[in-house]
């Protein structure tokens, strides 16, 4: 409670001071795209801008050399959020693409700066963004240099108590090594060009940890410069005949060292070293380090005990880099690292001599020891020119600086240097870090950090999100990835991201990133989606909102393999594929995800030139899902190995497309009709028919006519169902295993409505009739509540036909709990002829008689229709698997 108070104090103090702050960061990468008639160069920069509205975009000019002219720009909005700090409306980001010619491809630098940042706690208040762009034809891939792809989160939050670590991508098309450090050239990378203290960068993975720190109102903004060096020794050919050498940075390797932290007590006796082992990595040679107290102190070398090692003698001319925060109460030291190298070897486990000297600018010899540069060691400083043997103790401890230095070539500038600038707020504690818990964790199907994902020119790109906590709710989604991305959240509680690329994506890599946002108490808010800019959860206060992990994936954008056309009608969907895009596959090498159906054979339609699927909506195992506008109808080609071989060992390609249909229209004729019977062919039943149909009473003497639908039924009123199987084979029986309503004609739906699960019955209504043969059911339920919650529900059944008397059938088992019924679905191949596979049979659609209709979930019948007044085709990508 106090330190909500304290932070609604701050907030109002601040208010007066943020009113034209509105900066949250930014990147900017580009890439190659060819060379004109004239011999000039066409780059494509990619320019992300976060603001605290969407109209703000970077302005950038030429601060070096020939940066040419621009052709062509647009911006599109990639997120905006409400959920913002407290003294900000919103934030938004958007992605300038912006295409130039350059007349040559000479190194280049261009820069954007104005006024002012988001209120920042570590006085960061102008925007100063740097480019370096060099286009030279490189010696190793014989193609002109691009920049790393980088991406992160505009806007981040973390809880105080909670340690975390944030990982941009940054992934080099031309296999560079990617290094990310602070902006450290004022009024040119960074404003303040500080190093935020309680977080950590680890230089080399371009991985920033927070450790520890305090809530507060505003943020930290983050100055931060991606640089890439090359991996070998390389030449950069230029147009004009000139030529640039590149040296790489030398390997880093990962050795058990001891990192000791020295307490210097001159008269005082000190108990023996305590020594625990520490993966550490470092380079290979090191800089000399020195620690100094104060400006009017002795400078104090401190250091662990090694085999004699003499330094060069050195001028140290540099300037402090941060104050770091000690692990004991001793006075902090600020550490430096001169632009010289030493010879590092294993540390030893004698006592060290530890020689103090005033600080000077002179020339200075250090032996018999060196210095780790990233150790800040609490020390007492001693006279002048005294030298005190000590007694070390040894211990690990993070700290909260950063990896710096000068690289190893004093004199190799990077091949690029890229801007990348983001906000962090640092919220109240919360009562458990556990992911989760309160924050959020990700759970299947989310991918993994780092993921690749393989995507086709003109084929939409799917990426399901979902995350869990007990103690938080799921509120909303924010990413950052390239123009035209998509968000969307399902019925079933995931984020879908989409996104197309284009032709002039082909060969590039884009990566995205993204979080998913839960609040508790006060925080939580209703949220609403729109086609690219979405509008997440308002949090009345900073305490509750949460978030998860950040994670990156990367997509790299390949050319259409396989060229499809998918047509979406009113009940069903048609495909059709080229067979000459299938490297000579035919229809009998593919299949839908359910083949059992006649309808969804590929062979009935397919031609000499196109293999061709026809088939309902509700068939051959199309998967349904839905989000708040729209519903979408999943199917997929698969690969087999043998066309005669009844079980599939090996999927050697999946082509995945579907049918979207918006919600919001009119309702059409083929959602309405009576559903046609199911025909089906199994091996050892041959071909059987399922037809399902509604009777008006329970003599069953004439079924209720087909073009009556959608039938109307008074609440608690009767509903009478047959269904019945025909087959050439007299020896069989048929059963069904389930029966249940939905609001939409689909298997795989859910929520739904049961009635009978498990061969049991479920809903107490239910009347079981005396059929006329054993390949006939009759039932009958009253009508029920979950029909007027929606503008109409389908009954559909899981049937099966079954050998007559066999007792090892599911058949003959009946009703069984869901405890034992556990395995009967897994039928081996020497039992195929002893039951047939479970199919899905539906007939509908049902409504309740409009005076005795029940407000819903879903609000008016309009509102929820499954209509088909807009739709939507999109083609998968086809992808390798191997068992």
């Amino acid at each position: 409670m106090t330190s909500m108070v304290l932070l609604l104090l701050q907030t109002l103090l601040l208010l007066p001071l943020v009113s034209a702050s509105h900066h949250f960061g930014g990147t900017l990468s580009f890439s190659y795209k060819g060379t004109n008639p004239d011999g000039s160069f066409k780059v494509s920069f990619r320019n992300k801008a976060t603001y605290d509205g969407c109209q703000y975009t970077h302005y950038w000019s030429c601060s070096r050399g020939n940066c040419g002219s621009i052709n062509e720009r647009k911006r599109t909005v990639i997120d905006s959020s409400s959920n913002a700090p407290i003294y900000n409306s919103q934030w938004c980001e958007t992605e300038t693409v912006e295409t130039r010619t350059v007349g040559s491809d000479k190194p280049f630098e261009l820069s954007a700066q104005s006024c002012c940042w988001v209120a920042t706690r570590n006085g960061v208040n102008n925007w100063r963004l740097n480019t370096l762009v060099d286009l030279g034809r490189r010696s190793d891939t014989g193609k002109p240099n691009n920049s790393p792809d980088t991406a992160i989160l505009p806007f981040m939050r973390v809880p105080e108590n909670c340690p975390r670590s944030y990982k941009p991508m940054a992934f080099d098309p031309d296999g560079d090594r990617v290094r990310c450090r602070y902006g450290n050239y004022n009024d040119r990378e960074c404003d303040r060009c500080d190093q935020p203290s309680g977080f950590h960068l680890d230089e080399d993975s371009c991985t920033l940890h927070y450790q520890q720190g305090s809530a507060d109102p505003r943020v930290y903004g983050f100055e931060m410069v991606v640089e890439d060096y090359s991996r070998q020794h390389i030449d950069l050919f230029y147009s004009d005949g000139s030529k640039a050498h590149k040296h790489p940075l030398l390997a880093r390797r990962k050795r058990s060292v001891e990192v000791t932290v020295s307490l210097i007590l001159p008269t005082q006796n000190i108990p023996e070293p305590i020594t625990l082992p520490q993966s550490w990595m470092w380079p290979t040679p090191e800089p000399t380090t020195t620690t100094t107290t104060s400006p009017t102190s002795p400078m104090t070398t401190t250091s662990t005990t090694r085999p004699t090692t003499t330094t060069s003698p050195t001028t140290t001319t540099t300037r402090p880099t941060t104050t770091t925060r000690p692990t004991t109460t001793s006075p902090t030291t600020t550490t430096t690292r001169p632009p010289t190298t030493t010879t590092t070897r294993p540390p030893t486990t004698t006592r060290p001599t530890t020689t103090t000297r005033p600080t000077t600018t002179s020339p200075t010899t250090t032996s018999p020891t060196t210095t780790r540069p990233t150790t800040t060691t609490s020390t007492t400083t001693t006279s002048p020119t005294t030298t005190t043997t000590t007694q070390t103790t040894r211990s690990t401890t993070r700290q909260s600086t950063t990896t710096t230095g000068a690289p190893p070539y004093t004199n190799t500038p990077p091949l690029s240097k890229l801007p990348l600038q983001f906000s962090l707020l640092v919220d109240p504690a919360v009562p458990s870090c556990e992911e989760g818990v309160y924050l959020p964790t990700f759970v299947y199907p989310t991918p993994e950090d780092g993921a690749r994902i393989k995507a086709e020119v003109n084929k939409e790109v799917e990426i399901k999100v979902k995350a869990e906590a007990t103690h938080s709710v799921m509120q909303d989604l924010i990413m950052s990835g390239p123009s035209n991305i998509s968000m969307h959240r399902s019925t079933h509680n995931e984020f879908v991201i989409r996104w197309t690329p284009m032709a002039d994506d082909l060969g590039e890599h884009y990566p995205i990133c993204f979080a998913v946002e839960s609040a508790t108490g006060s925080a939580i808010s209703s949220f609403q989606t729109a086609s690219y800019n979405h509008v997440h959860a308002t949090a009345v206060s900073q305490s509750g909102v949460y978030q998860t992990e950040m994670r990156c994936v990367l997509v790299d954008v390949g050319k259409e393999q396989i060229k499809a056309n998918v047509v979406c009608g009113e009940s069903s969907m048609r495909v059709e594929i080229p067979k000459d895009s299938l490297n000579g596959l035919s229809e009998d090498h593919l299949e839908l995800s359910d083949p059992t159906n006649t309808v969804c054979s590929l062979t009935t339609h397919s031609n000499s030139s196109h293999v061709i699927a026809d088939f309902p909506l509700n068939a051959c195992g199309t998967q349904i899902e839905e989000d708040d506008d729209n519903l979408f109808f999943k199917n997929e080609f698969t690969t087999v190995d043998d066309p005669n071989q009844l079980i599939t060992r090996k999927h050697l390609m999946e082509i995945s497309f579907y049918c979207q249909y918006a919600k919001k229209s009119n309702m059409t004729v083929g959602f309405t009709a009576h559903r046609k019977n199911v025909t089906v062919w199994e091996r050892g039943f041959g071909t059987f028919t399922y037809q399902f149909e509604f009777y008006p009473d329970s003599q069953y003497q004439a079924m209720i006519d087909p073009n009556s639908y959608p039938l109307e039924y008074e609440l608690g009123s009767k509903i009478y169902m047959e269904i019945e199987a025909s087959s050439s084979l007299n020896n069989t029986e048929m059963f069904v295993e389930s029966c249940r309503a939905s609001p939409y004609d689909n298997p795989n739906y859910h929520p739904t409505y049961t009635i009978i699960d498990n061969g049991c019955t479920v809903d107490p209504t239910v009347q079981i009739y005396a059929p006329s043969n054993q390949k006939q059911f009759r039932f009958s339920v009253e009508a029920f509540k979950f029909i007027g919650l929606h503008d109409q529900v389908y009954i559909s059944c899981s049937v099966m036909v079954c050998e007559a008397g066999n007792p090892n059938t599911r058949c003959s088992q009946g009703c069984m709990n869901s405890s034992s019924s556990n395995d009967h679905h897994h039928i081996h191949k020497r039992e195929a002829t002893v039951q047939s596979r479970a199919h899905f049979i539906s007939q509908g659609p049902l409504r309740l008689h409009s005076d005795s209709s029940a407000s819903g979930m879903y609000g008016s019948p309009e509102e929820f229709s499954e209509s088909v007044g807009k739709t939507e085709t999109a083609l998968g990508l086809p992808f390798q698997r191997s068992t």
